[in-house]
């Protein structure tokens, strides 16, 4: 359990950086700076990203289970589901939070 929340804030503290190194044009250590400036300025926006992130991986398992009930292919079609769909759509997302910080881009 301590290694599991350890591992959730490294991973938080690096949620947003590779948007901030692509949108920024930053390098690495000024975007973790970013990142972290961003989480704080901007928390309920973050908060919705991981929101939304774990409500649809949390579906994953479903998928899992629907096809392996009926084909047992489940992990295959899960991995490729997640891969192909979830893992970008996630992407997009947090792009789409990062990029909103900008106010000219606001309509």
């Amino acid at each position: 359990m301590v290694v599991s929340i350890i591992l959730l804030i490294f991973n938080l503290i690096f949620f947003f950086v590779p948007q901030a190194i692509t949108i920024d044009e930053r390098s690495l250590g000024e975007s973790l700076a970013k990142n972290l400036d961003f989480i704080i300025s901007r928390f309920p926006t973050f908060i919705v990203v991981i929101l939304i992130a774990c409500v649809l991986l949390a579906f994953i398992p479903l998928i899992e289970f629907a096809f392996d009930f009926v084909y047992f292919t489940g992990k295959y079609i899960s991995i490729i589901f997640t891969l192909v769909f979830l893992i970008p759509f996630i992407e997009i997302l947090k792009t789409k939070a990062y990029i909103n910080k900008f106010d000219l881009l606001k309509f």
